[in-house]
C-alpha cells in the first residue's frame, strides 16, 4: 500500500516548548519594560490607565497584586478582555514571527519588532500571549 510521505516534524513545536535550548534563533532583545510599552502602544491602552500601570509596574504588589513579579501573568490579566478568545496562528506562523523578532532585535530595528509583535498580539489569545511572553523573556 502506498504510504504518504510527509514533511511533518516535531522540531517547530519543540522550538516553542523548549525556547532556552533553541540555539538557532538569536536573542530577541526584549525585556519586560519594552514589552509593556509595545502592548500599551499596539493595543491603544492609555498610558495613565490602571492596566498600563500594571504592565509598566508589574513588580509592584500594589498595582499587580498576587501576580507581582511575573510579567507574563500580569500581562495575561490585562490582555484577557482585549485578545481573541482563540488564537488563529499556526506553529509555523508563530515561529516565523519569532524569527522576524529576533532578526529585528539583533539589528535594533524597533519598527520591524513592532510589526512582528503586532501580528502576534492581534492573532493570539491571552493565554497564548502569556506563553509567548515567557518565550520572549527566556
Amino acid at each position: 500500500a502506498g504510504e504518504a510521505k510527509t514533511e511533518d516534524s516535531f522540531y517547530p513545536a519543540m522550538r516553542l516548548i523548549l525556547p532556552h535550548l533553541d540555539r538557532q534563533r538569536l536573542a530577541y532583545g526584549m525585556k519586560e519594560v519594552l514589552l509593556a510599552k509595545f502592548y500599551i502602544e499596539v493595543l491603544g491602552i492609555a498610558r495613565e490607565s490602571d492596566d498600563a500601570q500594571k504592565l509598566l509596574k508589574y513588580r509592584a504588589p500594589r498595582t499587580a497584586r498576587k501576580e507581582a513579579g511575573d510579567f507574563a501573568s500580569v500581562a495575561y490579566y490585562v490582555l484577557k478582555n482585549r485578545c481573541p478568545e482563540k488564537g488563529s496562528l499556526s506553529i509555523d506562523e508563530v515561529n516565523k514571527d519569532l524569527d522576524d523578532l529576533s532578526v529585528c532585535g539583533s539589528k535594533k530595528d524597533r519598527e520591524g519588532m513592532k510589526k512582528a509583535m503586532m501580528h502576534l498580539l492581534r492573532n493570539l489569545s491571552a493565554e497564548e500571549q502569556k506563553w509567548l511572553i515567557r518565550i520572549l523573556l527566556k
